[in-house]
C-alpha cells in the first residue's frame, strides 16, 4: 500500500531553550502526527534524547494523531526516564485530539506521569 503525505503535512522544529531555571531541548511537532510520518519523528526524538539531559516535546496545532504516534510518545517518555534524564510534554491540542488520546489509554501524557 502506498501512503501519500499529507496536505497538512508533519513539521519538526527544533528549538534550544535557555531560561533562568533550566537548559533543555524542545522538540514541536505540528500538523498530522501519524503513522506516515513515523521515521521521521523518531529520528528526531533520538537525536534529541542522544544530546540532552532535559526534553521538552510540544505539539501544537495538530490536526490528527494516530496511535502509533501516541506510542511512539509514551516510549520515548519510558527510554528517556529509564536513561535518567529529564522529560516533560506540552500538548496543545483541541479536546477532540486530546480525547483520541485519553481514549487510547496514554492520559499520562497531557496530565504528567506519576512515578
Amino acid at each position: 500500500m502506498d501512503f501519500q503525505k499529507d496536505i497538512f503535512a508533519l513539521i519538526i522544529k527544533y528549538e534550544f531553550i535557555m531560561d533562568t531555571n533550566t537548559i533543555y531541548d524542545r522538540v514541536v511537532f505540528t500538523g498530522n502526527l501519524n503513522i506516515n510520518y513515523a521515521e521521521e519523528c523518531k529520528e528526531k526524538l533520538v537525536s534529541v534524547i542522544e544530546k540532552s539531559d532535559n526534553i521538552n516535546v510540544r505539539l501544537t496545532d495538530v490536526n490528527y494523531i494516530d496511535f502509533s504516534f501516541i506510542q511512539m510518545l509514551y516510549m520515548t517518555e519510558h527510554i528517556v526516564r529509564m536513561s535518567h534524564k529529564s522529560i516533560n510534554f506540552n500538548i496543545e491540542t483541541d479536546e477532540k485530539i486530546r480525547g483520541i488520546i485519553e481514549k487510547c489509554g496514554f492520559g499520562e501524557l497531557l496530565y504528567g506521569f506519576i512515578r
